[in-house]
């Protein structure tokens, strides 16, 4: 089970160049930020994350899907503070104009002026957890 550690229950998430390089625009399960997740939750048996926004409150969520065993999965959704939620945002808004190459697998800005630049962010607590058997909920 994915368990954050530290203050409050928190994991600092990296977003590097690597990730803005090689993450896909417009992809929720393949963006920088799901790559930067992916890269901090390394060694969880995750199978997915998703980068989600919940229009109604303008919050961010954070769903990851772990195996928990053959056909069994738990899917958690946690959030981030409303300072890091602003970063996120303005982030992805530039991110999602980027261009992306899927002959070298790469993303490229489209103008001179970049601001989505690396950064760092705190996932929170988790806000949600739902078990899944074989499609449906346990």
């Amino acid at each position: 089970m994915v368990k954050l550690s530290g203050k409050e229950n928190k994991m600092k998430i990296q977003v590097t160049e690597k990730h803005i390089r090689k993450g896909i625009p417009e992809d929720c399960k393949k963006c920088a930020i799901a790559l930067a997740l992916q890269d901090a939750l390394e060694g969880y048996n995750l199978f997915d994350v998703e980068v989600t926004t919940d229009c109604s409150s303008e919050e961010f969520k954070f769903n990851l899907r772990e195996s928990l065993s053959c056909n069994v999965y738990q899917y958690t959704k946690y959030t981030i503070s409303q300072t890091d939620a602003v970063n996120v945002y303005n982030f992805i808004n530039e991110f999602d104009t980027f261009s992306y190459d899927g002959m070298k697998n790469e993303s490229m800005p489209n103008g001179d002026v970049v601001h989505a630049k690396p950064f760092t962010f705190e996932l929170g607590g988790e806000i949600e957890k739902n078990t899944v058997l074989s499609g449906g909920l346990k």
